[in-house]
C-alpha cells in the first residue's frame, strides 16, 4: 500500500508568510497601547482572521466593530499575497514531484482561501492540489478534524494512506488523532519548537528540501505497514 494523499498547510509550512500575521498583530496591538503576551501571541497564531478581529475589539476595545479591523488587515495581507509572498525553500519542487508520481494533494489552511489562492498562484503551484480548503471560509478551527477530513474525502485516500505537512504543532497533533502520517515543518518556536514537533511527528524538517522524496516513500511504506500490524494486532 502506498502513500495516495498528501494535505499541505500553507501559512508557515509551503508559503513563507508567517510574518506578515505576526507582524500585523504585534502592529494592531502597539498602536493601541497593547502589550501583547505569549500566550497571547500563540492564541493568535491558530485564529482565523475574523476571530484575530473580534478577539481584538471584544477584549481591548479596538476599532468601532470587529469589521473595521477585518478591513485593515484585509488590505494589509492582500498586497502581500499578492506582491510579495515567497514559497518556502523546496516546496514548489515538492509540490510540483507529488504531482508527476501521481499523489493527491490538498491544502488545508486557516488563511481567507482569497488569500490562499494569491499566493499559490504566485508561486505557481495552485493548480497543483484538487481542493483548497480554508478553515476560515468553513468558519471552524483547524484546531478541530473537520477540515482534514474533507481533503482526505476529497483525495478518497484512507486513513493509512494519507499525511499531512504542518508548521502547527496543535494542527500536526489533529493528523496525529485521525492517525494520518505527520510531517512536521519547523517555522517558529510559537507555532511549535523542533523538540515539541518531533514528540508528535513521524518526520519533522526544518526546510522542505530536505526532503529525499523517495525516502519518504519508501519510509512511508514501511510505516503505514507497521500501522496496519499493530492496530490489527491491537484489535
Amino acid at each position: 500500500m502506498r502513500v495516495k494523499g498528501v494535505i499541505f498547510d500553507c501559512d508557515g509550512t509551503l508559503l513563507d508568510s508567517m510574518g506578515i500575521w505576526q507582524s500585523l498583530e504585534i502592529k494592531i496591538a502597539q498602536e493601541s497601547g497593547i502589550a501583547l503576551t505569549e500566550e497571547e501571541r500563540v492564541v493568535l497564531n491558530a485564529n482565523t482572521p475574523v476571530q484575530t478581529a473580534r478577539y481584538f475589539h471584544e477584549k481591548y476595545g479596538i476599532g468601532a466593530n470587529p469589521q473595521e479591523i477585518l478591513s485593515f488587515m484585509d488590505e494589509v495581507l492582500e498586497a502581500f499575497y499578492r506582491h510579495e509572498v515567497e514559497p518556502r525553500r523546496g516546496a514548489v519542487e515538492l509540490v510540483e514531484e507529488l504531482k508527476r508520481r501521481k499523489v493527491h494533494m490538498t491544502i488545508v489552511s486557516s488563511s481567507p482561501g482569497s488569500l490562499l489562492r494569491l499566493g499559490l498562484e504566485r508561486a505557481g503551484i495552485y493548480s497543483c492540489f484538487e481542493e483548497v480548503i480554508s478553515s476560515c471560509d468553513m468558519g471552524i478551527s483547524k484546531r478541530g478534524p473537520l477540515a482534514i477530513l474533507r481533503a482526505q474525502a476529497k483525495m478518497h485516500t484512507e486513513p493509512e494512506e494519507t499525511w499531512g505537512f504542518e508548521d502547527s504543532l496543535y494542527a500536526a497533533e489533529v493528523l496525529a488523532d485521525q492517525h494520518f502520517g505527520a510531517v512536521g515543518i519547523y517555522d517558529t518556536d510559537e507555532a511549535g519548537t523542533i523538540e515539541q514537533l518531533e514528540q508528535v511527528c513521524d518526520v519533522v524538517l526544518r526546510e522542505l528540501d530536505e526532503l529525499d522524496i523517495d525516502k519518504f516513500l519508501r519510509i512511508s511504506q514501511e510505516w503505514i505497514g507497521c500501522r496496519i500490524k499493530n492496530e490489527s494486532t491491537a484489535g
